[in-house]
C-alpha cells in the first residue's frame, strides 16, 4: 500500500511524514529536485523510483499530482491536511517564505507566484481550490481519503484507524512548528 500526503506546505505535512516513519512506513517527504523533473521535464522517472522504493510520502509534488498518483497506484491511501482555518495557513505559509525557508522557483512551478507579499488573495485561492478538489475528487472514495488537522485535535487515533495500525505509545510529533499562528 501506498499513502500520500497531499496536503500544502504549511498545514502540518512534516508532523505526518514523522507519523509515517513512526508507524514503521519507509518515507520520502517532499523533494525540490523531484517537483522540478516533473514540471520543468515532465519527467516522471524519479517518481516512478522514489515511489518503488517507499510507502509513504508528503508535501511537493506528491500534492500537486494525486489524481494521477491514484491512477498509478490504486487502492492507495490519501491524506488531505488541513489548517484550522484560511487565515492561519496563510500566515504561517507568508512567515515561512519570508523566513527564507522554501525555495521561490519551487512556489513557482507548484503555485504559479514565486512571492507570497502582493498575492495573497492568490494564495488563499490556491489553497481553497486544492482542498475543495481533493475532495471533490475523493468523495466517492471515502476510503481512500482521510482529511486532518492537527490543530483541531485529529491525532493517532483518525491517522491509524484509517491506515489500520495500531496506535504507537508514543507521543504525536509535532514538527516543524515556529510559532506561527
Amino acid at each position: 500500500m501506498k499513502i500520500f500526503g497531499i496536503g500544502l506546505n504549511k498545514t502540518g505535512t512534516t508532523t505526518l511524514g514523522g507519523c509515517f516513519k513512526i508507524l514503521g512506513f519507509s518515507h520520502q517527504s517532499g523533494s525540490s529536485s523531484l517537483l522540478q523533473d516533473l514540471v520543468l521535464n515532465k519527467n516522471y522517472d524519479n517518481i516512478f523510483t522514489t515511489i518503488k522504493a517507499n510507502d509513504s510520502f508528503e508535501d511537493l509534488p506528491w500534492n500537486l499530482i494525486y489524481k494521477y498518483l491514484d491512477k498509478k497506484f490504486p487502492n492507495s491511501k490519501f491524506i488531505l491536511t488541513l489548517r484550522k482555518d484560511k487565515k492561519t495557513w496563510l500566515t504561517s505559509f507568508k512567515n515561512h517564505c519570508n523566513r527564507g525557508a522554501g525555495m521561490p522557483l519551487n512556489r513557482k512551478l507548484a503555485f504559479g507566484y514565486d512571492e507570497v507579499d502582493g498575492n495573497e488573495n492568490e494564495f488563499l485561492k490556491i489553497y481553497e481550490k486544492h482542498n475543495k478538489d481533493v475532495k471533490d475528487y475523493f468523495k466517492n472514495k471515502p476510503n481512500q481519503l482521510l482529511t486532518i488537522c492537527w490543530e483541531r485535535g485529529d491525532g493517532w487515533r483518525e491517522l491509524c484507524d484509517f491506515l489500520d495500525k495500531p496506535i504507537p505509545d508514543h507521543p504525536l510529533p509535532c514538527l516543524n512548528q515556529n510559532n506561527e499562528t
